[in-house]
């Protein structure tokens, strides 16, 4: 019985892998920043472009919370009514 339930895992893991790694996968991935207006940061590859980094990356959490603040408060003025 342990085999047969193990080749019934070993089967459902080798489709779910099959079915992601096929070319007509989708490859969008959803991280909800579209949503924002401000577009997620250029990576810094050198030293110098840190602060730039820094700077874009603060910008994005603030505008994040902000939202997110923004939304709750709608949120429980709804529930307040």
């Amino acid at each position: 019985m342990k085999l047969i339930a193990l080749f019934i895992v070993l089967g459902l893991v080798a489709y779910l892998t099959a079915t992601q790694m096929a070319p007509n996968a989708a490859n969008e991935i959803n991280t909800g920043y579209e949503k924002h207006n401000v577009g997620l940061p250029s990576i810094a590859v050198d030293r110098s472009d840190l602060k730039e980094f820094e700077q874009e990356i603060n910008t994005l959490i603030q505008s994040t919370a902000s939202d997110i603040d923004n939304k709750l408060e709608d949120i429980d003025e709804g529930l307040n009514q």
